[in-house]
C-alpha cells in the first residue's frame, strides 16, 4: 500500500484534506469527508497542489503519510471493518486492520482523520466499531 495525501495549509492551520490509498490490485483510492458524515471512497488519482489565495492558503499534494498510516504501509491488510458514530447513529469511517495494528480513517466533524484504533478520545466521543 502507497499513501499520497492533500493538505491545506496558511500560517494559521495545516490539515489534512484527501487521502489517497494505493492498493496493488486496486489502484489509488481517494478518501475524502461526505455532506452525510461518511468517509467517500473513489478510484481517483491524486490531483496537482494548487493556491488559495482567498483563504491565504495552499493545498499541497504530496506522499506525506499521517500519523499513524505508516504502520500499515508495507503490511497485508487482513480486515476493513466500518466505524459508527452511536451517538449520531451512522458510519462515519473504517480501520485498515494489519496483522500487527489498526488504523481508523474518520470523518470527525468534517474533517478527515487518521488514527490509532481503538482509539479511546474517539470512544468517549460515542465511535464504535
Amino acid at each position: 500500500m502507497s499513501v499520497s495525501s492533500a493538505w491545506y495549509e496558511s500560517p494559521d492551520v495545516t490539515r489534512l484534506v484527501h487521502l489517497w490509498l494505493g492498493m496493488d490490485e486496486l489502484g489509488e483510492i481517494m478518501c475524502t469527508c461526505e455532506g452525510d458524515g461518511d468517509v467517500g471512497l473513489a478510484v481517483v488519482k491524486p490531483y496537482v497542489s494548487y493556491d488559495m489565495p482567498e483563504l491565504l492558503g495552499h493545498v499541497v499534494v504530496d506522499q506525506r503519510v499521517p500519523e499513524p498510516l505508516g504502520d500499515v504501509i508495507g503490511n497485508r491488510i487482513l480486515a476493513v471493518t466500518s466505524i459508527s458514530d452511536g451517538t449520531a447513529g451512522m458510519v462515519v469511517g473504517f480501520t485498515l486492520d494489519s496483522a500487527n495494528t489498526s488504523v481508523a480513517i474518520v470523518n470527525l466533524g468534517d474533517d478527515l482523520t487518521v488514527g490509532t484504533w481503538p482509539n479511546p478520545n474517539w470512544t468517549a466521543m460515542g465511535i464504535s466499531s
